[in-house]
């Protein structure tokens, strides 16, 4: 019997025939020809030709076969397919993973059961058909979509049509999810430690939790054992990185480092922190960092911390103590433990008389071996009345600050409990003006911004006031409207002072972007500063330096910012700093500084990123010291981006500090997308080296 009947739909768990002609051979047997389709769930079978047995629900198919499962494709001459039991053999196939845009063929392709397959003398790549630039070949290959895991035996990875790497055991992921296994190796050149292989192995605990070890092989220095362990969880997460050198044979030594963090939010408002780190000597960072943790380290932080925020008031409770790397510092040197710290900040605005009322609060114990300790409670309550309209602001301030100390180890004779008590008195007043204008072609909502504030302190003598974690603030241009020169409490500047500061910014009122951002600035002393750290000046000059900065941008592509800090008694620039940005529309990117502080640093800073076809770009940095004369770093590289991988090859010189000998390390990164990398850490270097890159989003 011949029949051309549709596809007709049925109950889950029913095959449906569809074909131009079926034959009843037997009972419940079925030969199909022509447009053949058989469907059950989410399973599809193409094919010119084929036998279905319904009591078996199997079907052999010929001609052009194509099945498909909604994830994997596979197709071929010939199939046996078992609907049923979810599996199926195909001779000389071809074969594609839907969502992962990854594909290949094989000489046999078995469907082992729902998600899960199978295959010999296979292929596979994530590169489009007819430019497999890179390919994956094996022995064996298995392919498990439940677990999101591919696994290939006796693998080789072929790069061009040329084999550049042996793998007796691969396993890979195919999705989106961790898995356990050996990730890419990683490769590079120092000067210092040599030619270096890292082998990486990766642990999938659980869903919240993993684990990395990576060997590193230093041709110089010996095998260096790291490890890392991360968690996850709905309040907290942190990682442990640990890292051991057993013998280092340049210096002759055994070498390593720890670090540990640990965020949580255990209740709602409350945080807590934990930051500890070790290292066994001075140049660790310098010698194994790679160049891409900090090079250089003398003290390192450890610290635990927990913190509460209310509606109008906030606690925060700390213990900090430090690692210095450098042993041959004196203690004097050494910063003091903070054992503990807590602090209390406490704001009720729009309180009575429509008054703002606030409070601060600090306790601290220092302790330092050798040196005075003791504790310290800092107190600072204060209240202002901040009246304001359209086009103006008028804020006086008042405050009061109490800072006791009781201390040991001091001289003979000193006050072991000095005191000091200082009000404060402020008052803050601008307007806010603004009017329409046009710059080429285009209108701005320009506005004019003039400041005013006055402060007073009466100068008090800190002289018997030990320094625990006080210094002195670099003046810029939030300092014209602190009350306070110095960061710390023990010391509070005396002050009889104006500032005077006027700001302009042009707005585009269709985007509401700030094209023009302008200020300057400047403070008229009434008085001299007294109050000043050990070893200072008192302070004797009638006003501060101009301070300057401005900040533009073109079209959203290129951005220009500067300061600029002139004294006009000397008639010189004391610090200054300009920078020229562009982001082009192609990734393309450019910067370029220049940094001067007077008697400290004078430094260049040029780095790029440029496209010069459309898989080839070039990138570099090159920063200089010119008041040393030394070239602090420099990079220079290449990449080349196709769609299924990206190589990246740099040559890097750098050194940890002016007095230290350059490194010069090599580096090489292959990114095969859907596969893994193999080699250095290239991208993160660039992204910390090269303001504004950003690698990519490739989609795998």
């Amino acid at each position: 019997m011949r029949r051309t009947p549709p596809a007709l739909p049925g109950p889950p768990g029913t095959t449906h025939l569809s074909a131009k002609q079926v034959e009843v051979r037997r009972r419940e047997r079925y030969s199909l020809r022509g447009d053949v389709v058989i469907r059950r769930g989410g399973q599809e079978l193409t094919a010119e030709r084929a036998r279905y047995d319904r009591a078996t629900d199997t079907a052999d198919a010929a001609g052009g076969v194509i099945f498909s499962d909604g994830g994997l494709e596979v197709r071929g001459p010939a199939a046996r397919m078992n609907f049923k039991a979810d599996t199926g053999v195909f001779r000389e196939a071809r074969y594609r993973l839907i969502d992962r845009h990854a594909h290949g063929t094989a000489r046999i392709i078995e469907i082992t059961g729902k998600n899960r397959a199978r295959a010999r003398q296979v292929t596979y790549t994530t590169c489009d058909p007819g430019h497999e630039d890179w390919l994956l070949k094996a022995r064996r290959l298995r392919l498990n979509r439940n677990t999101g895991t591919g696994v290939a035996h006796d693998a080789s990875l072929w790069l061009g049509g040329v084999p550049v790497f042996y793998f007796p055991y691969l396993r890979f992921p195919i999705d989106g999810r961790r898995k356990s296994g050996f990730l890419i190796p990683k490769v590079g050149y120092s000067s210092r430690s040599g030619l270096e292989l890292q082998m990486p192995y990766y642990f999938n605990l659980a869903p919240d939790r993993d684990a990395t070890f990576s060997p590193r092989i230093m041709t110089n220095r010996g095998v260096l054992l790291g490890g890392q362990f991360r968690y996850l969880n709905p309040t907290n997460h942190g990682d442990l990185d640990i890292e051991y050198l057993p013998w280092d044979r340049i210096l002759h030594k055994q070498r390593g480092s720890l670090s540990f963090r640990h965020t949580a939010n255990p209740a709602p408002r409350w945080n807590a922190n934990v930051d500890l780190n070790y290292a066994s000597d001075k140049t660790y960072f310098a010698d194994l960092g790679n160049g891409l943790t900090q090079t250089s380290a003398t003290f390192l932080n450890r610290s635990a911390n927990v913190g509460y925020r209310g509606d109008d008031w906030s606690l925060f409770a700390q213990v900090q103590d430090f690692q210095t790397v450098d042993p041959s510092l004196p203690d004097t040197s050494r910063p003091y433990a903070r054992l503990p710290r807590i602090v209390v900040d406490a704001d009720q605005p729009f309180g009575i008389l429509g008054l703002d009322y606030g409070v601060r609060g600090e306790f601290d114990y220092f302790q330092r071996r050798g040196s005075v300790e003791g504790a310290r409670l800092d107190l600072k309550p204060s209240v202002s009345l901040p009246l304001q309209g359209r086009a103006y602001f008028f804020t006086p301030k008042v405050a009061l600050r109490y800072t006791a100390y009781r201390l040991r180890n001091t001289a003979p004779g000193a006050d072991t409990h000095p005191s000091r008590t200082t009000p404060i008195a402020g008052l803050d007043t601008g307007l806010y003006l603004e009017r329409r204008t046009h710059w080429f072609g285009t209108g701005y909502l320009q506005t004019l911004e003039p400041r005013l504030y006055y402060l007073y302190v009466p100068y008090r003598d800190q002289s018997e006031i030990p320094i625990f974690d006080t210094g002195a603030l670099d003046f810029n241009f939030g300092q014209l409207f602190q009350d306070n020169r110095f960061a710390g409490a023990d010391r509070q500047s005396d002050a009889n002072r104006l500032t005077a500061a006027l700001t302009t910014r042009f707005l585009d009122p269709s985007t509401g972007a700030e094209p023009v951002d302008a200020m300057i600035g400047r403070i008229f002393y009434f008085q001299d500063r007294r109050v000043t750290l050990p070893g200072r000046a008192t302070g004797t000059r009638p006003s501060s330096d101009i301070i300057a900065r401005l900040s533009t941008s073109w079209r959203r592509r290129w951005t220009l910012t500067g300061g600029l800090l002139w004294d006009p008694r000397q008639h010189r620039t004391d610090r200054a700093e300009v920078r020229l940005g562009y982001r082009g529309p192609h990734r393309d990117l450019f910067n370029v500084s220049y940094r001067f502080r007077r008697g400290v640093l004078e430094q260049t800073d040029l780095s790029a990123f440029w496209p010069v076809s459309a898989h080839w770009s070039l990138f570099g940095r090159w920063y200089q010291s010119l008041r040393e004369h030394l070239l602090l770093g420099s990079l220079i590289g290449a990449q080349y981006e196709s769609c299924c991988w990206t190589l990246r090859v740099v040559a890097r010189r750098y050194v940890s500090t002016i007095s230290s000998t350059p490194n010069t390390s090599f580096m090489l990164q292959l990114e095969l997308k859907g596969l893994g990398r193999l080699g250095s850490q290239v991208d993160a270097l660039m992204k910390r080296d090269i303001l504004g890159y950003q690698p990519r989003a490739s989609g795998w």
